[in-house]
């Protein structure tokens, strides 16, 4: 894909949902004004502020989650303590494998009983935690555990919050990835380059030509740390 026949590049983010949780972790101890423009339903931003009252994660865990995050290291960190719990699966027959032979245009229903790698890859540890963040409470049950041995203040928020909906999660977490993207990042870039440089918004990325690269970059880390009060860990490359 071209712009004016230059090669595209983009900016995202690494470790995006983690890394807009931790954000609303980080509200739990500084108020902000951003917060309830970022939660603007009413129904789940009403929950969120009874689940911020009752569970509140110590400063000293989302330190920790906020270090993994931002030294790029979360997913790999989680990588054995997956793979602790992994191993001790028994790997006899199962009713799922019987329902999956026989009833196989139903085998989403039986995604959580399928068998784990004994030894997961870092994209296996990374969908294991998304699934898990995503999912209804105790549907990742392993998964479940190896989170809550690292983190247990921020498991039982993350509990509480799905407790009613578990899409609750889902939406909090990409409002929060839109209202900086889009509000933040997007409306600045425009206002202050006054559009001489292209770019589009793609989730948690921003797409703009290879010879604007660099600018954008940068623009995005300042802005990101104004606004945030840490860098989240980007990524560039272009569109070969």
């Amino acid at each position: 894909m071209r712009y004016d026949g230059e090669k595209l590049a983009e900016i995202d983010i690494s470790a995006s949902v983690p890394t807009f949780l931790l954000y609303n972790l980080l509200n739990y101890q500084f108020s902000t004004n951003h917060i309830e423009y970022i939660i603007n339903k009413k129904s789940y931003y009403i929950h969120y502020m009874l689940v911020k009252k009752a569970t509140s994660p110590v400063i000293t865990e989302i330190q920790k989650f906020r270090d993994e995050i931002l030294e790029g290291k979360l997913y790999a960190s989680f990588k054995p303590k997956l793979e602790e719990h992994y191993k001790a699966l028994d790997d006899s027959y199962h009713q799922w494998q019987w329902n999956e032979y026989f009833f196989p245009e139903e085998s989403f229903k039986n995604y959580d009983r399928k068998p784990r790698p004994k030894k997961p890859t870092l994209k296996e540890s990374k969908n294991a935690m998304l699934s898990m963040f995503n999912s209804k409470n105790g549907l990742f049950d392993l998964e479940e555990l190896s989170f809550k041995s690292e983190y247990p203040c921020i498991f039982e928020f993350l509990k509480s919050l799905k407790k009613p909906n578990h899409k609750y999660f889902s939406q909090v977490t990409l409002q929060t990835e839109s209202y900086f993207m889009l509000n933040i990042i997007a409306r600045r870039l425009s206002n202050k380059f006054k559009k001489r440089i292209p770019f589009f918004t793609l989730h948690d990325c921003i797409v703009t030509t290879e010879s604007k690269l660099n600018t954008v970059f940068e623009f995005m880390r300042i802005t990101f740390y104004t606004e945030m009060g840490f860098v989240p860990v980007l990524n560039s490359k272009s569109w070969d």
